[in-house]
């Protein structure tokens, strides 16, 4: 498994992570008006989730090439922000 394969699943792992704290928010907003147990657990799950995309991001998210860990636009990035290479093939982009 090369370094471009690590940071795609890196990036598949952080959208999943994503939506999952999005949903466990949403959830928490809605069981609010049922129970506010539930409400405490969902937030707190949402947070537990968040933390780990935190990690998932500074861990796996970096460019395999220069290592810049790649925080923001990290489900649309298509080069390193630094040494401007493709994350998937390495290869040299153009400028733009």
């Amino acid at each position: 498994m090369n370094s471009g394969n690590s940071f795609v699943q890196g990036r598949e792992l952080a959208k999943k992570l994503a939506i999952t704290a999005a949903v466990c928010c949403f959830g928490g907003f809605a069981l609010g008006f049922i129970s506010p147990l539930l409400q405490v657990i969902a937030t707190l799950f949402a947070i537990v989730v968040m933390v780990s995309l935190a990690i998932v991001i500074y861990k796996q998210c970096r460019c395999p090439h220069c290592g810049k860990v790649i925080a923001f636009g990290v489900l649309q990035a298509q080069q390193c922000p630094r040494c401007r290479r493709n994350l998937v093939t390495g290869k040299k982009m153009k400028k733009h």
